[in-house]
Protein backbone atom coordinates (compact mmCIF):
# COMPACT_ATOMS: atom_id res chain seq x y z
CA UNK A 1 0.00 0.00 0.00
CA UNK A 2 1.32 3.43 -0.94
CA UNK A 3 1.83 6.45 1.25
CA UNK A 4 -1.49 7.68 2.75
CA UNK A 5 -2.86 10.91 1.32
CA UNK A 6 -3.24 14.00 3.52
CA UNK A 7 -6.80 15.29 3.70
CA UNK A 8 -5.61 18.90 3.99
CA UNK A 9 -4.09 18.70 0.50
CA UNK A 10 -7.56 18.25 -0.96
CA UNK A 11 -10.20 19.90 1.25
CA UNK A 12 -8.36 22.81 2.85
CA UNK A 13 -10.16 25.37 0.66
CA UNK A 14 -13.57 23.85 1.44
CA UNK A 15 -12.88 23.71 5.16
CA UNK A 16 -11.58 27.29 5.36
CA UNK A 17 -14.58 28.75 3.51
CA UNK A 18 -17.05 26.76 5.62
CA UNK A 19 -15.31 28.08 8.72
CA UNK A 20 -15.38 31.70 7.51
CA UNK A 21 -19.16 31.68 6.95
CA UNK A 22 -19.88 29.73 10.15
CA UNK A 23 -21.31 26.59 8.54
CA UNK A 24 -18.61 24.21 9.83
CA UNK A 25 -17.78 24.22 12.64
CA UNK A 26 -21.18 25.74 13.36
CA UNK A 27 -20.76 29.36 14.46
CA UNK A 28 -24.07 31.19 14.82
CA UNK A 29 -22.41 34.59 15.22
CA UNK A 30 -20.57 34.37 11.92
CA UNK A 31 -23.59 32.95 10.14
CA UNK A 32 -25.89 35.73 11.38
CA UNK A 33 -23.33 38.30 10.20
CA UNK A 34 -23.35 36.68 6.75
CA UNK A 35 -27.15 36.84 6.55
CA UNK A 36 -27.11 40.49 7.65
CA UNK A 37 -24.50 41.34 5.01
CA UNK A 38 -26.54 39.65 2.27
CA UNK A 39 -29.66 41.49 3.43
CA UNK A 40 -27.94 44.80 2.66
CA UNK A 41 -28.74 44.34 -1.02
CA UNK A 42 -31.95 42.27 -0.92
CA UNK A 43 -34.29 45.14 0.03
CA UNK A 44 -32.76 47.74 -2.36
CA UNK A 45 -32.98 45.27 -5.26
CA UNK A 46 -36.57 44.37 -4.41
CA UNK A 47 -37.40 48.09 -4.40
CA UNK A 48 -35.62 48.47 -7.75
CA UNK A 49 -37.87 45.80 -9.27
CA UNK A 50 -40.98 47.41 -7.78
CA UNK A 51 -40.28 51.01 -8.78
CA UNK A 52 -38.99 50.14 -12.26
CA UNK A 53 -41.32 47.24 -12.99
CA UNK A 54 -42.23 48.76 -16.35
CA UNK A 55 -38.60 48.53 -17.53
CA UNK A 56 -38.25 44.96 -18.81
CA UNK A 57 -34.43 44.97 -18.97
CA UNK A 58 -34.02 46.33 -15.45
CA UNK A 59 -36.43 43.76 -14.02
CA UNK A 60 -34.56 40.89 -15.68
CA UNK A 61 -31.10 42.08 -14.65
CA UNK A 62 -32.09 42.75 -11.06
CA UNK A 63 -34.09 39.53 -10.76
CA UNK A 64 -31.15 37.33 -11.76
CA UNK A 65 -28.91 38.79 -9.05
CA UNK A 66 -31.67 38.83 -6.43
CA UNK A 67 -32.54 35.21 -7.21
CA UNK A 68 -28.91 34.17 -6.68
CA UNK A 69 -28.75 35.91 -3.30
CA UNK A 70 -32.08 34.46 -2.14
CA UNK A 71 -30.86 31.02 -3.24
CA UNK A 72 -27.72 31.43 -1.13
CA UNK A 73 -29.77 32.46 1.91
CA UNK A 74 -32.18 29.54 1.54
CA UNK A 75 -29.34 27.06 1.08
CA UNK A 76 -27.59 28.29 4.19
CA UNK A 77 -30.84 28.21 6.21
CA UNK A 78 -31.47 24.58 5.24
CA UNK A 79 -27.83 23.73 5.98
CA UNK A 80 -27.77 25.38 9.39
CA UNK A 81 -31.21 24.06 10.41
CA UNK A 82 -30.15 20.43 9.96
CA UNK A 83 -27.79 19.48 12.75
CA UNK A 84 -26.83 16.24 10.99
CA UNK A 85 -25.04 18.33 8.35
CA UNK A 86 -22.15 19.23 10.66
CA UNK A 87 -21.78 15.58 11.72
CA UNK A 88 -21.67 14.46 8.09
CA UNK A 89 -19.07 17.08 7.16
CA UNK A 90 -16.95 16.05 10.15
CA UNK A 91 -17.21 12.41 9.13
CA UNK A 92 -16.29 13.29 5.53
CA UNK A 93 -13.03 15.06 6.37
CA UNK A 94 -11.98 12.74 9.18
CA UNK A 95 -13.16 9.12 9.46
CA UNK A 96 -14.30 8.77 5.84
CA UNK A 97 -10.86 9.78 4.63
CA UNK A 98 -9.05 7.49 7.08
CA UNK A 99 -11.17 4.52 6.01
CA UNK A 100 -10.28 5.13 2.36
CA UNK A 101 -6.56 5.29 3.19
CA UNK A 102 -6.77 2.14 5.31
CA UNK A 103 -8.79 -0.08 2.96
CA UNK A 104 -7.59 0.96 -0.48
CA UNK A 105 -4.64 2.01 -2.58
CA UNK A 106 -4.06 5.78 -2.71
CA UNK A 107 -4.39 5.87 -6.50
CA UNK A 108 -7.96 4.54 -6.25
CA UNK A 109 -9.01 7.51 -4.16
CA UNK A 110 -6.60 10.11 -5.56
CA UNK A 111 -8.44 10.50 -8.86
CA UNK A 112 -11.74 11.40 -7.17
CA UNK A 113 -10.13 13.60 -4.51
CA UNK A 114 -8.10 15.44 -7.15
CA UNK A 115 -11.21 15.99 -9.29
CA UNK A 116 -13.02 17.47 -6.27
CA UNK A 117 -10.13 19.86 -5.63
CA UNK A 118 -9.98 20.94 -9.28
CA UNK A 119 -13.74 21.58 -9.28
CA UNK A 120 -13.45 23.68 -6.12
CA UNK A 121 -10.63 25.78 -7.56
CA UNK A 122 -12.35 26.21 -10.93
CA UNK A 123 -15.61 27.27 -9.33
CA UNK A 124 -13.75 29.71 -7.08
CA UNK A 125 -12.09 31.25 -10.13
CA UNK A 126 -15.37 31.65 -12.03
CA UNK A 127 -17.09 33.28 -9.04
CA UNK A 128 -14.18 35.67 -8.46
CA UNK A 129 -14.06 36.45 -12.17
CA UNK A 130 -17.77 37.32 -12.27
CA UNK A 131 -17.55 39.49 -9.16
CA UNK A 132 -14.47 41.26 -10.52
CA UNK A 133 -16.35 42.34 -13.64
CA UNK A 134 -19.33 43.58 -11.63
CA UNK A 135 -17.13 45.46 -9.16
CA UNK A 136 -14.73 47.03 -11.66
CA UNK A 137 -16.96 48.21 -14.50
CA UNK A 138 -18.73 50.94 -12.44
CA UNK A 139 -15.32 52.25 -11.42
CA UNK A 140 -14.27 52.53 -15.06
CA UNK A 141 -17.05 55.05 -15.60
CA UNK A 142 -15.37 57.29 -13.04
CA UNK A 143 -12.36 57.66 -15.33
CA UNK A 144 -12.31 60.70 -17.65
CA UNK A 145 -13.33 59.86 -21.23
CA UNK A 146 -11.99 61.63 -24.34
CA UNK A 147 -14.31 64.36 -25.50
CA UNK A 148 -16.25 64.32 -22.23
CA UNK A 149 -14.76 66.69 -19.71
CA UNK A 150 -17.75 66.58 -17.39
CA UNK A 151 -18.23 63.57 -15.18
CA UNK A 152 -21.73 62.17 -14.75
CA UNK A 153 -23.34 63.51 -11.60
CA UNK A 154 -25.02 60.22 -10.67
CA UNK A 155 -22.46 57.55 -9.90
CA UNK A 156 -23.05 53.92 -10.82
CA UNK A 157 -23.19 51.02 -8.38
CA UNK A 158 -22.11 47.44 -9.23
CA UNK A 159 -25.66 46.04 -9.04
CA UNK A 160 -28.90 47.79 -9.93
CA UNK A 161 -30.74 48.78 -6.75
CA UNK A 162 -32.85 51.62 -5.41
CA UNK A 163 -31.36 53.92 -2.79
CA UNK A 164 -32.12 57.50 -1.70
CA UNK A 165 -30.76 60.02 -4.19
CA UNK A 166 -27.93 61.19 -1.92
CA UNK A 167 -26.51 57.65 -1.94
CA UNK A 168 -25.47 58.10 -5.57
CA UNK A 169 -23.12 60.94 -4.66
CA UNK A 170 -19.93 60.99 -2.65
CA UNK A 171 -19.37 60.37 0.26
CA UNK A 172 -22.52 58.22 0.72
CA UNK A 173 -21.73 56.47 -2.57
CA UNK A 174 -18.64 54.84 -1.07
CA UNK A 175 -20.71 53.28 1.73
CA UNK A 176 -23.30 51.97 -0.75
CA UNK A 177 -20.56 50.52 -2.92
CA UNK A 178 -18.97 48.75 0.08
CA UNK A 179 -22.37 47.45 1.23
CA UNK A 180 -22.96 45.84 -2.19
CA UNK A 181 -19.45 44.44 -2.15
CA UNK A 182 -20.01 42.92 1.30
CA UNK A 183 -23.41 41.50 0.36
CA UNK A 184 -22.37 39.85 -2.89
CA UNK A 185 -18.99 38.64 -1.58
CA UNK A 186 -20.74 36.98 1.35
CA UNK A 187 -23.26 35.44 -1.03
CA UNK A 188 -20.37 34.10 -3.12
CA UNK A 189 -18.71 32.56 -0.05
CA UNK A 190 -21.96 30.88 1.05
CA UNK A 191 -22.55 29.43 -2.41
CA UNK A 192 -18.93 28.36 -2.74
CA UNK A 193 -18.97 26.70 0.69
CA UNK A 194 -22.16 24.69 0.20
CA UNK A 195 -21.82 23.79 -3.48
CA UNK A 196 -18.21 22.63 -3.44
CA UNK A 197 -18.69 20.64 -0.23
CA UNK A 198 -21.59 18.70 -1.77
CA UNK A 199 -19.59 18.02 -4.94
CA UNK A 200 -16.57 16.97 -2.86
CA UNK A 201 -18.67 14.58 -0.78
CA UNK A 202 -20.11 12.99 -3.93
CA UNK A 203 -16.71 12.53 -5.57
CA UNK A 204 -15.10 11.15 -2.41
CA UNK A 205 -17.95 8.64 -2.24
CA UNK A 206 -17.15 7.68 -5.84
CA UNK A 207 -13.58 7.06 -4.67
CA UNK A 208 -14.83 4.71 -1.97
CA UNK A 209 -16.88 2.76 -4.51
CA UNK A 210 -13.74 2.51 -6.68
CA UNK A 211 -11.86 1.03 -3.70
CA UNK A 212 -14.64 -1.52 -3.14
CA UNK A 213 -14.61 -2.41 -6.83
CA UNK A 214 -10.85 -3.03 -6.79
CA UNK A 215 -10.95 -5.05 -3.56
CA UNK A 216 -13.70 -7.28 -4.96
CA UNK A 217 -11.87 -7.80 -8.26
CA UNK A 218 -8.76 -8.91 -6.33
CA UNK A 219 -10.60 -11.71 -4.52
CA UNK A 220 -9.31 -15.15 -5.50
CA UNK A 221 -11.50 -18.00 -4.31
CA UNK A 222 -8.91 -20.56 -5.36
CA UNK A 223 -6.83 -19.59 -2.31
CA UNK A 224 -7.44 -20.03 1.42
CA UNK A 225 -11.08 -19.59 2.34
CA UNK A 226 -10.22 -18.37 5.85
CA UNK A 227 -8.36 -15.37 4.47
CA UNK A 228 -11.18 -14.67 2.02
CA UNK A 229 -13.82 -14.71 4.74
CA UNK A 230 -12.10 -11.87 6.56
CA UNK A 231 -11.63 -9.84 3.37
CA UNK A 232 -15.23 -10.36 2.26
CA UNK A 233 -16.45 -9.30 5.69
CA UNK A 234 -14.41 -6.08 5.48
CA UNK A 235 -15.69 -5.39 1.95
CA UNK A 236 -19.31 -5.86 3.01
CA UNK A 237 -18.93 -3.55 6.01
CA UNK A 238 -17.19 -0.95 3.85
CA UNK A 239 -19.91 -1.21 1.21
CA UNK A 240 -22.66 -0.79 3.79
CA UNK A 241 -20.91 2.23 5.31
CA UNK A 242 -20.53 3.95 1.93
CA UNK A 243 -24.16 3.26 1.05
CA UNK A 244 -25.32 4.70 4.38
CA UNK A 245 -23.23 7.82 3.87
CA UNK A 246 -24.53 8.22 0.32
CA UNK A 247 -28.10 7.89 1.57
CA UNK A 248 -27.31 10.47 4.25
CA UNK A 249 -26.10 12.91 1.56
CA UNK A 250 -29.33 12.33 -0.34
CA UNK A 251 -31.43 13.03 2.77
CA UNK A 252 -29.52 16.18 3.74
CA UNK A 253 -29.05 17.81 0.36
CA UNK A 254 -32.00 16.85 -1.85
CA UNK A 255 -33.95 19.99 -0.72
CA UNK A 256 -30.96 22.13 -1.72
CA UNK A 257 -30.85 20.43 -5.11
CA UNK A 258 -34.55 21.11 -5.64
CA UNK A 259 -33.94 24.82 -5.05
CA UNK A 260 -30.83 24.69 -7.24
CA UNK A 261 -32.58 23.13 -10.24
CA UNK A 262 -35.44 25.64 -10.05
CA UNK A 263 -33.12 28.62 -9.61
CA UNK A 264 -30.57 27.51 -12.22
CA UNK A 265 -33.16 27.13 -14.95
CA UNK A 266 -34.35 30.70 -14.29
CA UNK A 267 -30.91 32.27 -13.77
CA UNK A 268 -29.44 30.73 -16.94
CA UNK A 269 -32.47 31.95 -18.87
CA UNK A 270 -32.36 35.49 -17.45
CA UNK A 271 -28.60 35.95 -17.78
CA UNK A 272 -28.55 34.41 -21.25
CA UNK A 273 -31.28 36.80 -22.35
CA UNK A 274 -29.30 39.76 -21.01
CA UNK A 275 -26.12 38.56 -22.75
CA UNK A 276 -27.82 38.67 -26.16
CA UNK A 277 -29.51 42.02 -25.52
CA UNK A 278 -26.71 43.93 -27.28
CA UNK A 279 -25.47 45.99 -24.32
CA UNK A 280 -21.75 45.97 -25.07
CA UNK A 281 -20.76 47.75 -21.86
CA UNK A 282 -22.32 44.98 -19.76
CA UNK A 283 -21.52 42.03 -22.03
CA UNK A 284 -18.45 40.92 -19.97
CA UNK A 285 -20.57 40.91 -16.82
CA UNK A 286 -23.28 38.79 -18.37
CA UNK A 287 -20.86 36.30 -19.95
CA UNK A 288 -18.91 35.77 -16.73
CA UNK A 289 -22.17 35.39 -14.79
CA UNK A 290 -23.53 32.91 -17.34
CA UNK A 291 -20.37 30.77 -17.20
CA UNK A 292 -20.60 30.67 -13.42
CA UNK A 293 -24.29 29.68 -13.54
CA UNK A 294 -23.64 26.87 -16.03
CA UNK A 295 -20.69 25.56 -14.02
CA UNK A 296 -22.75 25.70 -10.83
CA UNK A 297 -25.32 23.36 -12.33
CA UNK A 298 -22.65 21.07 -13.78
CA UNK A 299 -21.03 21.02 -10.33
CA UNK A 300 -23.84 18.78 -9.10
CA UNK A 301 -24.84 16.91 -12.25
CA UNK A 302 -21.41 15.54 -13.21
CA UNK A 303 -20.45 14.21 -9.72
CA UNK A 304 -24.01 12.91 -9.39
CA UNK A 305 -23.64 11.05 -12.68
CA UNK A 306 -20.29 9.64 -11.53
CA UNK A 307 -21.89 8.43 -8.30
CA UNK A 308 -24.57 6.53 -10.21
CA UNK A 309 -21.98 4.97 -12.54
CA UNK A 310 -19.42 4.08 -9.87
CA UNK A 311 -21.94 2.58 -7.44
CA UNK A 312 -23.36 0.33 -10.15
CA UNK A 313 -19.87 -0.87 -11.15
CA UNK A 314 -19.57 -2.65 -7.81
CA UNK A 315 -22.26 -5.06 -8.99
CA UNK A 316 -20.40 -5.69 -12.27
CA UNK A 317 -17.09 -6.28 -10.48
CA UNK A 318 -18.71 -8.73 -8.04
CA UNK A 319 -20.49 -10.60 -10.81
CA UNK A 320 -17.22 -10.88 -12.77
CA UNK A 321 -15.28 -12.37 -9.84
CA UNK A 322 -14.96 -16.16 -9.57
CA UNK A 323 -17.29 -16.22 -6.57
CA UNK A 324 -19.16 -19.24 -7.92
CA UNK A 325 -16.29 -21.58 -6.96
CA UNK A 326 -16.25 -20.38 -3.34
CA UNK A 327 -18.08 -21.87 -0.37
CA UNK A 328 -21.82 -21.47 -0.11
CA UNK A 329 -21.87 -18.85 2.69
CA UNK A 330 -19.45 -16.58 0.78
CA UNK A 331 -21.49 -16.95 -2.39
CA UNK A 332 -24.57 -15.74 -0.55
CA UNK A 333 -22.69 -12.73 0.83
CA UNK A 334 -21.45 -11.74 -2.61
CA UNK A 335 -24.86 -12.31 -4.15
CA UNK A 336 -26.23 -9.83 -1.61
CA UNK A 337 -23.62 -7.27 -2.76
CA UNK A 338 -24.67 -7.85 -6.38
CA UNK A 339 -28.33 -7.43 -5.48
CA UNK A 340 -27.76 -4.24 -3.48
CA UNK A 341 -25.44 -2.68 -6.07
CA UNK A 342 -28.00 -3.06 -8.83
CA UNK A 343 -29.81 -0.14 -7.18
CA UNK A 344 -27.49 2.76 -7.89
CA UNK A 345 -26.86 5.45 -5.31
CA UNK A 346 -27.75 8.97 -6.41
CA UNK A 347 -28.44 12.54 -5.33
CA UNK A 348 -31.89 13.79 -6.26
CA UNK A 349 -33.53 17.17 -6.62
CA UNK A 350 -36.30 17.01 -4.04
CA UNK A 351 -36.87 13.29 -4.68
CA UNK A 352 -38.16 14.19 -8.15
CA UNK A 353 -35.20 13.58 -10.47
CA UNK A 354 -31.61 12.41 -10.11
CA UNK A 355 -28.79 14.91 -10.51
CA UNK A 356 -26.95 13.54 -13.54
CA UNK A 357 -25.86 14.64 -16.99
CA UNK A 358 -29.22 13.72 -18.47
CA UNK A 359 -30.92 16.04 -16.00
CA UNK A 360 -28.33 18.71 -16.85
CA UNK A 361 -29.47 18.58 -20.47
CA UNK A 362 -33.12 18.67 -19.39
CA UNK A 363 -32.55 21.80 -17.28
CA UNK A 364 -30.75 23.54 -20.15
CA UNK A 365 -33.67 22.62 -22.39
CA UNK A 366 -36.08 24.18 -19.88
CA UNK A 367 -33.93 27.31 -19.72
CA UNK A 368 -33.99 27.55 -23.50
CA UNK A 369 -37.78 27.30 -23.47
CA UNK A 370 -38.00 30.11 -20.92
CA UNK A 371 -35.53 32.11 -23.01
CA UNK A 372 -37.66 31.80 -26.15
CA UNK A 373 -40.74 32.80 -24.16
CA UNK A 374 -38.98 35.89 -22.80
CA UNK A 375 -37.73 36.81 -26.24
CA UNK A 376 -41.20 36.54 -27.70
CA UNK A 377 -42.62 38.60 -24.84
CA UNK A 378 -39.92 41.25 -25.29
CA UNK A 379 -40.53 41.55 -29.04
CA UNK A 380 -44.26 41.93 -28.54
Amino acid sequence: MGKPLDIEDFVMINRKILEVVGLYPRNCGRYVCCVVFMSLIVVPEALEIYYRRSDFDVVLETSSVLLTIILAILKSVIWISRRDTSDSVGFLINDYWKIANHLGEPEDFYKSAKAAKVITMSYSFLICNALLFFYSLPLLHLLPHPGNSEQSERLRVPFLATYPEFCYHSPAYEFVYISQLLATSTCALIILATDTLIATALLHTCGHFAIIERNISELNFAKSVENLEQRVRVIIKHHQLVIRFSDRLEFLFNPLMFLQVFASSLIICLVGFQAQSGKLDKFPQYCSYLMMALFQLLLFCWPGDELITQSSRVSTATFSANWYIGPNHLRKDLQFIILRSQKSNFLSAGKLSAMNLENFSAILSSSLSYFMLLRSFSEN
